[in-house]
């Protein structure tokens, strides 16, 4: 898989008790609170905003975007 992103192919996550791989996950995924979709071309700027700020990244472990 050169070349691709491993954190969307080729990497297994547990999915509803079982080792699956991401793109194999039934999108979208419901919970009680949550509906989770990948992102779309629309969600650049809500992801831009908050990527810069501080406190969020404090989480991911990298600078926040300028």
């Amino acid at each position: 898989m050169r070349g691709e992103d491993r954190s969307v192919r080729g990497e297994a996550r547990h999915y509803a008790g079982e080792m699956v791989e991401l793109h194999e996950v039934p999108w979208p995924i419901r919970t009680e609170r949550l509906v989770i979709r990948p992102l779309e071309d629309a969600d650049l700027g809500a992801v831009w905003a908050f990527r810069r700020l501080p406190e969020v990244n404090r989480w991911l472990g990298r600078a926040p975007a300028t």
